[in-house]
């Protein structure tokens, strides 16, 4: 193999194996041998294990953002109102989790553990365009970076509990995840604009 899909295959089975056994299960061996490979390989592309779980999931989280921002860059804003936009990203966004049950599961454990603040300050890097891009998108400056965590940390949650057989993936089910999502962030932008009105430039 290449050194690219070496370095690729190694962060495709720590993907895998977090999925399917969570990161404590998560070994130097384990992974290597899920590519038929020797672990030292994994001293060739990466530090250390944990060096190779935050680049896994600093990749995973790129590929999140650059299917939110084409899908922003692709549509005709002027057209569409704020419950559609909402929908536009968000219900992507649910099907991308749904249809990638293991990505899902990987990036959720990471996220959620204490091995994230390894990745926080590269997260928040890699995050600042899809940031600015969204205030754009809405026609704001509100705290767009307040809303995108609530929305995305909604729907991993629920996403999990599909992956793990808690919740089933329906039409229905789908239907109620949005709905939160547009009733919060309507009542967050409608307070913070009423907020902004009355302290004028104190706020």
């Amino acid at each position: 193999m290449t050194h690219n899909r070496i370095r690729t295959a190694l962060m495709d089975a720590t993907v895998k194996i977090v999925a399917e056994d969570g990161l404590e299960k998560l070994t130097t061996r384990s992974i290597a041998s899920e590519c038929d490979l020797h672990d030292a390989y994994i001293y060739r592309y990466f530090i250390d294990k944990d060096d190779l779980l935050k680049r896994t999931f600093l990749r995973e989280d790129k590929l999140l953002n650059d299917i939110i921002l084409e899908r922003i860059r692709n549509t005709n804003l002027d057209e569409l109102h704020f419950r559609e936009k909402l929908e536009l990203i968000w219900m992507d966004t649910w099907d991308l989790f749904i249809d990638n049950p293991d990505k899902c599961k990987f990036y959720v454990r990471y996220y959620y553990s204490t091995n994230f603040q390894d990745a926080i300050d590269e997260y928040k890097e890699g995050n600042k365009e899809l940031m600015s891009t969204f205030k754009t998108f809405f026609k704001t400056d509100l705290d767009v970076e307040m809303l995108y965590h609530y929305n995305i940390d909604t729907l991993l949650h629920m996403a999990m509990r599909v992956a793990i057989g808690e919740l089933e993936n329906t039409e229905t089910v789908k239907r109620e995840i949005f709905e939160l999502i547009y009733s919060i962030n309507l009542i967050f932008t409608k307070k913070l604009e009423k907020v902004k009105k009355t302290m004028g430039d104190n706020y």
